[in-house]
C-alpha cells in the first residue's frame, strides 16, 4: 500500500496483519517504510582492476510504473544510454556505491530513485 498519512498506514498495516500471506499462513507482522518519490532506475555495473575507476556502468534501465490497488506495478522498462549527460549523476552515484561496498570483481546491480530537473536537463536525487 502507498499511504498519504499515518492513519492510512495504520489501516493498511491492519489489513495486512489480518490477511493470509502468499505462503498460505496468517500474516503476523507488517513492515512499513517511507515511500520515496521519483522515477526508479536499475543501473548495472562491471568491476575489474582493468576498468577505469575500478567499476563501470554498462547499462541503465528506467522502470515505467503505474499505481494500482495501492501498489506501484512495473509495466515495462526502457533501456537508456549511460553515456548521456542527463544520467551522469546516476552513473556517478552507482559507481560510488559499488566502490563504497567493496565491489572489485564481477557484476553489480543498483536500484536508484531520482527526479528530473528540467532546468539542468538532468536526473537528480
Amino acid at each position: 500500500f502507498i499511504c498519504d498519512n499515518e492513519e492510512d498506514a495504520v489501516q493498511a498495516s491492519s489489513k495486512i496483519v489480518r490477511s493470509i500471506g502468499p505462503d498460505g499462513r496468517k500474516t503476523q507482522y507488517a513492515l512499513l517504510e517511507e515511500f520515496i518519490g521519483g522515477e526508479e532506475f536499475a543501473v548495472n555495473l562491471i568491476a575489474s582492476p582493468t576498468t577505469p575507476r575500478g567499476v563501470q556502468v554498462t547499462d541503465i534501465w528506467m522502470y515505467h510504473k503505474i499505481q494500482t490497488d495501492g501498489a506501484m506495478v512495473n509495466t515495462y522498462q526502457e533501456m537508456l544510454d549511460p553515456h548521456d549527460r542527463a544520467y551522469a549523476s546516476l552513473v556517478r552515484y552507482a559507481e560510488g556505491v559499488a566502490r563504497a561496498v567493496g565491489v572489485k570483481y564481477g557484476v553489480a546491480h543498483c536500484e536508484v530513485k531520482a527526479k528530473y530537473d528540467s532546468k539542468s536537463g538532468r536526473w537528480v536525487d
